[in-house]
């Protein structure tokens, strides 16, 4: 990267700052549009959506979707919508009814080392992510989730980004740089159709947690899935007792934060990366305060 864009860069975030009205005209008929696991972009979709009568052939790829301004519904033939491994309650009526097909192979394929008939097959054309601002050298965070969005954003003809002013910066070489984006928009507010009534209409899965319970010992390493019951089994017990718990997981979920301050999340018996909780990702309104080393 030529040394100039650690100066220039402000301007050229400026001028690159856009409505999502405009950054979507960068996506073409037949192209491939991605929305990786953890971009959370509901102004690019909304946007993106919106075009629907001047576009054809556009495939729409998601892993665990969490916005859906209308292409899950039946009548919109512009998109194709398509589901890698992790679905959600959004496209699980599209996917029963086949307007939404379904990818079971892990998602690390599409970022081997491939031939060129393989490689037109699994790559994109379009990234839809997710950031934080830039800091003061010009790099965005890719945030809360770091799951696949950098290899994306590598591969990509064009990256559409959505800035979160309350993203935090997380480690490793969780970044981006303004010039390495197309456009950016800022972000949209929004909650996920029926997440409120699920939460609050969940019980924590207290069994669950005591099962899982018995088989965890003081001073283990915890990794933690997604999934909506993963995501509560803090809360519901599953560290009752603990002590010296490690965490490296794919996840940081809700009631983390108190088990850090009230000792029992310690990571003092880690044999890799002793007294740090490292994570790939969060899940739960107040698992974002750990402190997380990707």
């Amino acid at each position: 990267m030529p040394h100039d864009r650690f100066n220039t860069w402000p301007e050229e975030f400026a001028a690159k700052l856009v409505d999502p009205s405009e950054a979507v005209k960068l996506v073409r008929p037949g192209d491939r549009v991605v929305v990786p696991i953890g971009s959370l972009t509901p102004a690019l979709c909304q946007a993106l959506f919106d075009r629907r009568d001047s576009l054809h052939d556009v495939e729409m790829l998601f892993c665990a979707p969490f916005v859906d301004p209308g292409w899950f519904e039946p009548g919109h033939p512009a998109f194709h919508t398509v589901v890698e491994i992790f679905n959600t309650a959004l496209a699980r009526e599209s996917m029963v009814n086949h307007r939404t097909d379904f990818i079971s192979v892990p998602f690390s394929r599409r970022f081997k080392s491939l031939d060129e008939p393989e490689r037109d097959r699994w790559d994109v054309d379009v990234a839809f992510i997710s950031v934080s601002p830039p800091d003061r050298f010009g790099f965005c965070s890719f945030g809360l989730s770091m799951w696949n969005k950098a290899g994306y954003a590598k591969r990509a003809r064009v990256v559409l980004a959505e800035v979160h002013s309350g993203y935090p910066r997380t480690g490793g070489a969780n970044h981006i740089h303004v010039s390495e984006i197309d456009a950016f928009v800022e972000s949209a507010e929004f909650t996920p159709r029926g997440a409120a009534a699920r939460q609050r209409d969940s019980a924590l899965p207290v069994e669950i947690a005591a099962y899982a319970n018995e088989l965890i010992h003081d001073g283990d390493t915890v990794q933690i899935g997604t999934g909506g019951t993963t995501a509560r089994l803090v809360h519901a017990g599953l560290l009752g007792g603990k002590e010296d718990i490690g965490v490296h997981s794919e996840l940081t979920v809700g009631g983390m934060n108190a088990l850090v301050q009230q000792g029992v999340i310690t990571g003092a018996r880690k044999t890799l990366h002793r007294g740090e909780v490292r994570g790939g990702g969060t899940r739960g309104p107040d698992a974002r305060g750990d402190r997380v080393h990707p």
